[in-house]
């Protein structure tokens, strides 16, 4: 008899101690975020979906960082962060679609003054008069295309962008770390997806 005692015991032990474990899962699952990086491309914000695009062939080796001193430019005198670096203004102030179409459309004067002066030193207008080649005109509408096809890139590539979501989700961590020790304000999690 009291071996069957000692092993409805330890069954009820047992038991409740699954229970516990099934519950304590629970609640860590529950007050886990989901990564940025395994996020749809309708709930990723478009700072996320930027930096994935910048990050995409950053090695994810050359992701170093602590929470104490965020993203060094150098360790053990090896280049690191390389992209990092770009990417977090734009992480920081959540860029959104318009804000960065904006900054490219004031800075797409120099790109076409650019493409324009090549093609006159290029003598494009005298060598395509036949079709009546216009390199202003050309230089412009050229801008203008390049600009909206690298949003569309930005927008609607997020799930090819593995590596550049992996990379996301160590600068994530990194945040994520540095705000619960107050180093940086929550506002700067923003790109999460409020996640």
């Amino acid at each position: 008899m009291p071996n069957r005692r000692r092993s409805v015991r330890r069954n009820n032990n047992r038991s409740a101690n699954k229970n516990n474990n099934k519950n304590n899962r629970k609640s860590v699952r529950r007050s886990n975020k989901p990564a940025v990086g395994t996020l749809s491309a309708q709930k990723a914000t478009f700072a996320a979906k930027l930096a994935a695009f910048m990050c995409e062939n950053e090695k994810l080796s050359d992701v170093v960082a602590t929470p104490e001193r965020g993203f060094d430019p150098r360790k053990n005198g090896r280049a690191v962060n390389k992209r990092v670096f770009g990417v977090l203004p734009f992480l920081h102030m959540n860029v959104t679609k318009q804000q960065f179409m904006k900054m490219l459309n004031n800075s797409s004067a120099v790109m076409k003054n650019s493409t324009q002066s090549l093609c006159m030193s290029n003598k494009l207008e005298t060598k395509l008069k036949k079709v009546q080649f216009n390199c202003p005109k050309q230089s412009a509408t050229g801008t203008s295309a390049f600009v909206t096809s690298i949003c569309e890139s930005i927008e609607n590539r997020w799930d090819m962008r593995k590596n550049g979501r992996s990379v996301l989700n160590k600068i994530e961590y990194i945040q994520r770390k540095q705000q619960e020790m107050g180093i940086i304000p929550a506002i700067s999690l923003r790109w999460c997806g409020g996640v």
